[in-house]
């Protein structure tokens, strides 16, 4: 599923456990199919760089053992703006 994302930070920060991995976090507004804007965080691996602005954000969902619903972020994709008439 992609969802309109408005990106307002991202940082790269390092493993704990192993200081050689990287990840970023990114945080922003997601527009869900309801029209309501949820504030929203996630985990990517690896070392990627964002700037602030819009994007479509693609998530899967999956369900645990104690069949609680998680939300998996497969990627961050830039949106053209489209400019005012």
């Amino acid at each position: 599923m992609r969802f309109p994302f408005e990106l307002t930070s991202s940082r790269v920060i390092q493993g704990r456990k192993d200081p050689s991995r990287s990840f970023t976090i990114i945080e922003g507004l997601c527009t869900l199919p309801d029209n309501k804007r949820v504030f929203m965080e996630a985990l990517l691996t690896d070392r990627q760089h964002f700037a602030p602005g819009h994007y479509a954000v693609e998530i899967a969902l999956d369900t645990d053992r104690q069949r609680r619903l998680t939300a998996f972020v497969r990627g961050l994709h830039p949106v053209q703006q489209k400019a005012a008439a």
